[in-house]
């Protein structure tokens, strides 16, 4: 999504995050990634680890947010719409 979004810079799997929006990406996942948060997206625990380990060694992607975008899609798709599908 980055990639789409600034086609200007040269990015790929390996680009950092940007160390200046750092705090607002830990604020997201204090919310949205914390397992005992309320408002928790449900991701795998494999994956919420991965990213609590990269998130402590400062070795997040940008790639991390299309990661999540793409497992929550997958979740919607393959479980909550087909689900809904079947009672229609």
């Amino acid at each position: 999504t980055a990639k789409a979004v600034y086609p200007q810079y040269e990015l790929n799997d390996d680009t950092p995050f940007p160390v200046a929006a750092m705090d607002k990406l830990v604020a997201i996942f204090s919310v949205f990634v914390n397992s005992s948060s309320y408002t928790a997206v449900s991701l795998p625990s494999s994956m919420v680890l991965r990213i609590r380990e990269k998130l402590g060694k400062s070795q997040l992607t940008l790639t991390i947010l299309d990661e999540i975008k793409d497992e929550v899609l997958n979740m919607l798709y393959f479980d909550v719409f087909t689900r809904y599908t079947k009672t229609k």
